[in-house]
Protein backbone atom coordinates (compact mmCIF):
# COMPACT_ATOMS: atom_id res chain seq x y z
CA UNK A 1 0.00 0.00 0.00
CA UNK A 2 1.39 3.58 -0.89
CA UNK A 3 0.19 5.95 1.44
CA UNK A 4 -0.79 9.85 -0.49
CA UNK A 5 -0.47 11.66 3.10
CA UNK A 6 -3.47 15.19 3.02
CA UNK A 7 -2.79 17.94 1.35
CA UNK A 8 -4.78 21.35 2.29
CA UNK A 9 -6.43 22.96 -0.02
CA UNK A 10 -5.10 26.57 -1.34
CA UNK A 11 -6.69 29.33 -2.99
CA UNK A 12 -5.35 28.05 -6.38
CA UNK A 13 -4.51 24.76 -5.82
CA UNK A 14 -6.60 21.40 -5.14
CA UNK A 15 -5.67 19.59 -2.11
CA UNK A 16 -6.69 15.94 -1.10
CA UNK A 17 -7.58 13.99 1.53
CA UNK A 18 -5.61 11.42 2.74
CA UNK A 19 -5.48 7.84 1.36
CA UNK A 20 -4.00 4.12 -0.15
CA UNK A 21 -3.34 2.63 -2.97
CA UNK A 22 -2.40 -0.54 -3.59
CA UNK A 23 0.28 -1.13 -5.84
CA UNK A 24 -0.92 -4.27 -6.59
CA UNK A 25 -4.07 -4.03 -8.03
CA UNK A 26 -4.37 -0.10 -8.50
CA UNK A 27 -7.35 0.43 -6.06
CA UNK A 28 -7.61 3.27 -3.68
CA UNK A 29 -8.45 3.00 -0.14
CA UNK A 30 -9.33 5.35 2.85
CA UNK A 31 -7.35 3.43 5.54
CA UNK A 32 -3.55 1.72 5.62
CA UNK A 33 -5.45 -1.76 6.21
CA UNK A 34 -7.27 -1.59 3.01
CA UNK A 35 -10.87 -2.28 4.12
CA UNK A 36 -12.33 0.54 2.89
CA UNK A 37 -12.27 0.74 -0.82
CA UNK A 38 -13.02 4.30 -2.38
CA UNK A 39 -13.94 5.54 -5.26
CA UNK A 40 -11.22 7.35 -7.58
CA UNK A 41 -10.45 11.52 -6.96
CA UNK A 42 -13.05 10.88 -4.25
CA UNK A 43 -10.15 12.54 -2.16
CA UNK A 44 -10.00 15.64 -4.25
CA UNK A 45 -10.03 18.93 -2.13
CA UNK A 46 -11.27 21.75 -4.06
CA UNK A 47 -9.33 24.86 -4.16
CA UNK A 48 -11.06 27.39 -1.81
CA UNK A 49 -10.24 30.30 -4.11
CA UNK A 50 -9.58 34.34 -3.15
CA UNK A 51 -11.00 35.72 0.01
CA UNK A 52 -9.66 39.55 -0.52
CA UNK A 53 -9.35 42.17 2.05
CA UNK A 54 -10.75 45.91 0.83
CA UNK A 55 -8.32 47.41 -1.94
CA UNK A 56 -6.10 50.10 -0.34
CA UNK A 57 -5.35 53.02 -2.58
CA UNK A 58 -1.96 55.01 -2.98
CA UNK A 59 -1.67 58.33 -4.27
CA UNK A 60 1.64 59.71 -5.79
CA UNK A 61 2.23 62.85 -4.15
CA UNK A 62 1.03 65.04 -6.79
CA UNK A 63 -1.57 63.25 -7.51
CA UNK A 64 -0.90 61.97 -11.25
CA UNK A 65 -0.94 58.25 -10.21
CA UNK A 66 -3.08 56.01 -8.06
CA UNK A 67 -3.01 52.28 -7.95
CA UNK A 68 -5.39 50.00 -5.76
CA UNK A 69 -3.53 46.59 -4.41
CA UNK A 70 -5.61 44.13 -2.44
CA UNK A 71 -4.29 41.30 -0.83
CA UNK A 72 -5.76 38.07 0.34
CA UNK A 73 -7.15 36.84 3.27
CA UNK A 74 -6.01 32.86 2.74
CA UNK A 75 -2.43 33.84 1.92
CA UNK A 76 -1.00 37.48 1.74
CA UNK A 77 1.54 36.37 -0.87
CA UNK A 78 -1.65 36.39 -3.21
CA UNK A 79 -2.07 40.06 -4.14
CA UNK A 80 -3.52 41.82 -7.21
CA UNK A 81 -2.51 45.87 -8.02
CA UNK A 82 -4.37 47.49 -10.93
CA UNK A 83 -3.07 50.77 -11.69
CA UNK A 84 -5.82 53.92 -12.82
CA UNK A 85 -6.34 56.33 -15.56
CA UNK A 86 -5.87 59.43 -13.63
CA UNK A 87 -7.69 63.16 -14.83
CA UNK A 88 -7.46 66.33 -12.97
CA UNK A 89 -9.67 69.49 -13.28
CA UNK A 90 -9.74 72.35 -11.45
CA UNK A 91 -12.03 72.71 -8.45
CA UNK A 92 -11.01 76.17 -6.70
CA UNK A 93 -9.49 79.03 -8.56
CA UNK A 94 -6.22 80.53 -6.82
CA UNK A 95 -6.32 84.05 -5.34
CA UNK A 96 -3.78 86.48 -4.50
CA UNK A 97 -2.98 84.68 -1.48
CA UNK A 98 -4.59 81.48 -1.77
CA UNK A 99 -3.81 78.56 -4.32
CA UNK A 100 -6.12 77.29 -5.97
CA UNK A 101 -6.91 73.19 -5.85
CA UNK A 102 -7.28 70.27 -8.66
CA UNK A 103 -9.42 67.27 -7.82
CA UNK A 104 -7.97 64.27 -9.85
CA UNK A 105 -10.20 61.42 -10.28
CA UNK A 106 -8.89 57.82 -10.61
CA UNK A 107 -11.00 55.15 -12.47
CA UNK A 108 -10.19 51.76 -12.94
CA UNK A 109 -10.45 49.20 -15.26
CA UNK A 110 -10.61 46.19 -12.48
CA UNK A 111 -13.62 46.06 -11.34
CA UNK A 112 -12.67 45.06 -8.02
CA UNK A 113 -11.13 48.73 -7.75
CA UNK A 114 -13.25 51.56 -6.97
CA UNK A 115 -12.88 55.15 -8.52
CA UNK A 116 -10.93 57.62 -6.23
CA UNK A 117 -10.62 61.34 -5.57
CA UNK A 118 -7.87 63.54 -4.12
CA UNK A 119 -8.49 67.12 -3.67
CA UNK A 120 -4.54 69.16 -3.39
CA UNK A 121 -4.03 72.75 -3.04
CA UNK A 122 -0.98 72.64 -6.01
CA UNK A 123 -2.23 75.59 -8.13
CA UNK A 124 0.01 78.79 -7.16
CA UNK A 125 -1.49 81.95 -5.67
CA UNK A 126 -1.98 84.65 -8.52
CA UNK A 127 -0.29 87.14 -6.03
CA UNK A 128 -1.19 90.63 -5.74
CA UNK A 129 -0.62 93.11 -8.77
CA UNK A 130 -1.08 96.50 -7.60
CA UNK A 131 -1.66 99.19 -10.11
CA UNK A 132 -1.38 102.49 -10.15
CA UNK A 133 -1.26 104.66 -6.69
CA UNK A 134 -3.94 106.18 -5.57
CA UNK A 135 -3.27 109.73 -3.74
CA UNK A 136 -5.64 111.00 -1.05
CA UNK A 137 -5.04 114.60 0.54
CA UNK A 138 -6.04 115.81 4.17
CA UNK A 139 -8.71 119.53 3.30
CA UNK A 140 -5.36 120.83 4.98
CA UNK A 141 -2.84 119.41 2.71
CA UNK A 142 -0.34 118.73 5.25
CA UNK A 143 -1.04 114.99 5.32
CA UNK A 144 -1.12 112.53 2.04
CA UNK A 145 -2.29 108.66 1.89
CA UNK A 146 -0.88 106.79 -0.71
CA UNK A 147 -3.09 103.71 -1.64
CA UNK A 148 -2.72 100.57 -4.38
CA UNK A 149 -5.59 98.81 -5.57
CA UNK A 150 -4.78 95.15 -6.50
CA UNK A 151 -5.74 94.74 -10.14
CA UNK A 152 -6.67 90.85 -9.02
CA UNK A 153 -9.26 91.94 -6.19
CA UNK A 154 -10.03 95.44 -5.59
CA UNK A 155 -10.94 94.70 -1.98
CA UNK A 156 -6.91 93.86 -1.15
CA UNK A 157 -5.33 97.52 -0.59
CA UNK A 158 -1.69 98.14 0.03
CA UNK A 159 1.31 99.91 -0.93
CA UNK A 160 4.14 98.47 -2.59
CA UNK A 161 6.20 98.19 0.86
CA UNK A 162 3.82 95.46 2.30
CA UNK A 163 0.44 97.02 3.22
CA UNK A 164 2.39 99.18 5.62
CA UNK A 165 1.91 103.33 4.48
CA UNK A 166 5.39 104.98 4.17
CA UNK A 167 5.52 107.97 6.87
CA UNK A 168 7.76 110.79 6.34
CA UNK A 169 7.78 114.27 4.56
CA UNK A 170 9.85 112.79 1.58
CA UNK A 171 7.37 109.81 1.05
CA UNK A 172 5.36 111.79 -1.59
CA UNK A 173 8.34 112.42 -3.27
CA UNK A 174 9.31 108.83 -3.61
CA UNK A 175 6.26 108.72 -5.50
CA UNK A 176 6.50 111.48 -8.14
CA UNK A 177 3.67 113.41 -6.33
CA UNK A 178 4.35 117.09 -4.76
CA UNK A 179 2.49 119.16 -2.73
CA UNK A 180 3.69 122.87 -1.95
CA UNK A 181 3.07 121.95 2.00
CA UNK A 182 4.18 117.94 2.46
CA UNK A 183 4.46 116.98 6.16
CA UNK A 184 3.89 112.90 6.29
CA UNK A 185 2.24 110.36 4.51
CA UNK A 186 0.31 107.64 6.33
Amino acid sequence: MVHIPKKDATCTEYGNEEYWTCDTCGKYFSDANGDTEIEKDSWIISEIGHDWNDAVYTWSDDGSTCTATRTCKNDSTHAETATATVTGAQTKAPTCSQMGETTYTATFEADWAVTQTKVLADIPATGHSYGEPEWSWSEDGKTCAVTFTCKNDAAHKGNSEGNRYIEGQNACHLYGKRRDHLYSVR
